[in-house]
């Protein structure tokens, strides 16, 4: 990867000439998210004027350069270079496939920001947001018009992948470029030793997590350790059950409210101008790979919706995802697997609840924890020397684990979702052996 002053230094005219294919006149460039919203990455906003004074917006995403443990994940982990494959190699895959069945290329709308190009140093999409797109707030759960449009989203993209696996057979995931798609967080395609490592630290994640709820919920806290004794094998049960159970697709891999954005419209509803979801996107595909479609669909219903939302919507949302993925399946024309009905849907998702929660302490810290508890408001440069250090990867690991158990111990907010749902689950009887 490149250095952080090397790579802003080729951000210029030229650099940017070549990435939109049309002569720039001039350009700006500002800081593109909000501390805490990007762990894997830095993201740098830029206005764009082209000689024929078109207006152009991009976002630029590079490793997160202030963070050195981050970005010796994202590096060692290739996460550039498999989301650039799946912008620049699989998405015109995939409308490619759909004109070749009779479709129009455009009226396949995987619904995934415009690519403009990539390394393992960088990628640039679209900017959508001056189009009226923002990111839901990530502290409350979505709305049904939110998820409904979420979930046509998914099926879409799910019944896409779908349908070109079984166009092209497993062979494209044994091509050296597409072999990114075979990772997963806790298993490393391209350095398995450290899988033991990985393990040991979710693990530690989790026991945290479950010491911190004992404190409050003294029985429940009993009962998740014996739910996951050995708690990475719960999280890998999902994963685990591509191909012996459940068919595959590419899945977006880490999909909950941040990496959504959604354009809404004033709408009128009892007297009252509301604001309603429009259109979404889905962004960030850092972790997308080859497994089933109940990970994406648990790990987003469990981290982005509430409990009182699951209770009333659960089945009208799988609803929409499955009369999506039906629909768009056939406009692909490849038979949908043998078996999958709504009534299958709704059972097999139930049937893996209880292995989702053994992932919550983990994602819930990351993604609800304050950032500024670990003093991070204003990060202070890190020197080049600093950021290529080869830190033991068992020193990664234990920062990892240090972040996540501060970030749940000291941010209330976080350990109230965290709660919820495992009240919820012991409520339906997820934890009772």
């Amino acid at each position: 990867m490149l250095p952080e002053k090397v790579f802003l230094k080729l951000l210029n005219k030229k650099f940017l000439t070549e990435l939109i294919g049309e002569p720039v006149g001039e350009y700006s460039v500002s800081t593109g998210s909000k501390q805490g919203d990007n762990v894997a990455g830095s993201l740098l906003a830029v206005n764009i004027r082209t000689l024929k004074r078109e207006i152009l917006h991009i976002v630029i995403k590079t490793p997160p350069y202030d963070n050195p443990g981050s970005y010796r994940y994202v590096k060692t982990h290739r996460v550039f270079d498999l989301e650039n494959r799946f912008y620049g190699f699989l998405v015109p895959e995939l409308k490619a496939l759909y004109k070749s069945r009779g479709g129009s290329e455009a009226e396949l709308n995987l619904s995934v920001p415009r690519y403009f190009g990539g390394n393992s140093d960088y990628l640039a999409l679209e900017d959508v947001r001056p189009l009226g797109f923002k990111m839901a707030d990530k502290y409350k759960g979505l709305s049904f018009p939110e998820v409904r449009l979420f979930m046509q989203c998914l099926g879409r993209l799910h019944a896409s992948t779908y349908s070109y696996i079984k166009e092209h057979g497993e062979k494209i995931f044994a091509q050296e470029e597409n072999r990114v798609f075979n990772n997963c967080p806790i298993r490393n395609h391209y350095m398995p030793e450290l899988d033991t490592m990985a393990e040991n630290a979710f693990n530690s994640v989790y026991n945290h997590g479950i010491e911190l709820l004992s404190r409050k919920h003294e029985v429940l806290g009993g009962k998740l350790k014996k739910y996951a004794p050995v708690p990475h094998e719960r999280m890998l049960a999902v994963y685990n059950q591509t191909d012996k159970r459940y068919f595959p697709v590419i899945s977006h891999g880490d999909i909950w409210v941040n990496n959504l954005i959604f354009k809404y419209e004033t709408v009128i509803k009892n007297g009252l101008p509301v604001e309603e979801a429009q259109e979404c996107m889905i962004l960030d595909f850092q972790q997308t790979r080859r497994e089933n479609i109940f990970w994406d669909l648990l790990y987003f219903m469990y981290t982005s919706t509430t409990p009182e939302f699951r209770k009333e919507f659960l089945v009208p949302s799988l609803n929409v995802y499955y009369e999506t993925f039906v629909e768009v399946a056939g406009q692909f024309k490849t038979p949908v697997p043998i078996g999958f009905t709504k009534g299958w849907l709704l059972e097999e998702f139930l049937r893996n609840v209880p292995n989702i929660f053994a992932y919550m302490p983990f994602a819930i810290s990351l993604q609800l924890g304050d950032f500024t508890v670990l003093g991070l408001k204003s990060p202070s440069p890190v020197s080049e020397d600093e950021l290529e250090k080869e830190l033991p990867w068992e020193g990664y690991h234990a920062q990892l684990v240090d972040v996540c158990t501060a970030l749940l111990e000291y941010s209330p907010l976080a350990m109230a979702r965290l709660e919820a749902i495992a009240l919820e689950l012991n409520d339906m009887g997820v934890f009772d052996f």
